[in-house]
């Protein structure tokens, strides 16, 4: 079904949410453009910089969950908007405050309260997907989803051009200012997204929906059947829990975000020490990735959409997998920029498509919970990333030693793989199950 006969209430919901993940991604990557710098002002070891990530990267997951299903019972749909507002912009004030020297002047003050940062990001997300998810028909899921995250990469890549900008202009000293910019972008597109996103709008949007033959992603709330009494026992995680769909989604999900967070932790770092780039250049050619990640944004999970879920991962984590151990080759900055750019086709575009499916599998009244399963295991693995990338760097001689990261990037193209296998497995289930119904069909 066209494009086209979409209404323009969904449109109007992409473009304010996409803003709103680019203020998200941009507050998130600042710690991975400022890397060089953060660890020369506190002079953190491989070790201490992976575990500091890793302390980061858990927070994302702790208050996802149970804050995400709180939302679904009492703030889906239209009303997601009034649950953002303060979540959004309380975090990238604390972020403000990071960035305030006599606040963050010590290691523990400046960690601290990133991880405070990190509490509200990882809240955020899965509120932002199901969000986007609620206001666009199910056909064109993977599409919105996908659309909606191409803003990912453009918060990461305006998070290395800011940074290599101040650290340039301002010294390198003054790497904190980055962290002022967040708020200022959050604040107007919260406010719009809360003053449009209304009961009467979400309602023209549902019978938009009908009228052109789409499916809409959930019922208005007038007309949702009466419920049993022991459905209503069941809560929302439970349900979602018994999803093995979810699961296997959350598992592929968990491994492969170690290459993610496993390149972020090492890239900065590896331009800096190895190619030998300042710290400027380190932090803007560090993000050249998300060039083309943008465009894989679209382009797989809008794939997704016609060739299925599972075959689009299984495709895409073989392209990451290749991407990643490409690495490997480098002869310089020149080899570095044109891998980064095959590696980043792939490298942003697989997590719209975790979460599309984990809303496919998801009941209307869960989905908030199921993508807040998706991204708590996203950064579980994420946590898991940079302590084994600080261990191998450590173990193969420290910062300006080739052979650590060499290892760090076959690692994390293993991961990529295993990610694969487990599409391929739950592809195997799946095709069985099928065939057993046939079976029995006839």
């Amino acid at each position: 079904m066209s494009l086209k006969k979409v209404h323009k209430h969904s449109w109007v919901s992409l473009a304010v949410c996409w803003v709103i993940w680019v203020v998200i991604a941009y507050d998130r990557e600042l710690i991975f453009r400022a890397a060089n710098s953060i660890c020369e002002e506190f002079t953190l070891t491989p070790t201490e910089w992976g575990y500091t990530i890793a302390a980061i990267t858990l927070a994302l997951a702790l208050l996802g969950i149970p804050i995400n299903a709180f939302s679904d019972k009492h703030a889906s749909g239209w009303k997601r908007a009034l649950f953002q507002w303060p979540l959004i912009v309380g975090f990238t004030f604390i972020s403000l405050l990071s960035g305030i020297t006599s606040l963050s002047n010590s290691f523990y003050k400046f960690a601290s309260l990133r991880i405070l940062v990190s509490l509200g990001c990882g809240v955020a997300e899965p509120v932002g997907v199901s969000n986007t998810a609620e206001w666009w028909p199910k056909e064109h899921r993977g599409f919105a989803i996908g659309a909606h995250h191409a803003g990912y990469p453009v918060g990461a890549m305006l998070s290395g051009v800011v940074t290599a900008a101040i650290i340039y202009y301002f010294g390198p000293e003054n790497w904190r200012y980055a962290f002022f910019l967040g708020i200022m972008l959050a604040v107007p597109a919260l406010t719009f997204w809360v003053w449009y996103s209304t009961k009467q709008r979400y309602a023209e949007f549902h019978q938009s929906c009908l009228d052109n033959g789409f499916t809409p992603p959930m019922e208005l709330e007038q007309e949702k059947p009466a419920i049993a009494a022991s459905t209503v026992k069941q809560s929302p995680l439970k349900k979602t829990l018994r999803s093995r769909g979810i699961l296997f989604t959350a598992g592929s999900t968990l491994i492969t975000h170690v290459v993610y967070i496993g390149f972020l932790t090492i890239f900065p770092a590896y331009l800096y020490n190895i190619v030998g780039l300042d710290l400027a250049k380190a932090a803007g050619l560090s993000a050249v990735f998300t060039v083309t990640g943008i465009l894989g944004q679209l382009f797989w999970p809008t794939l997704s959409d016609k060739i299925g879920r599972r075959k689009t991962l299984i495709l895409c984590g073989i392209w990451m997998a290749i991407g990643i151990a490409s690495f490997c080759l480098t002869q310089g900055i020149v080899s570095v920029i044109i891998i980064q750019l095959v590696f980043g086709f792939s490298a942003n575009a697989i997590w719209p498509i975790f979460y599309a499916t984990a809303s496919d599998y998801a009941d209307q009244d869960s989905m908030g919970t199921a993508n807040s399963i998706i991204t708590c295991a996203l950064y579980v693995g994420g946590a898991i990333a940079p302590i084994l990338m600080g261990y191998l760097l450590t173990e193969f001689g420290g910062w300006h030693s080739a052979t650590g990261y060499t290892w760090c990037f076959l690692l994390m193209s293993a991961c990529a793989m295993v990610g694969v296998a487990l599409q391929i497995i739950l592809s195997l289930i799946v095709r069985n199950e099928e065939k057993q119904q046939r079976l029995l069909g006839n």
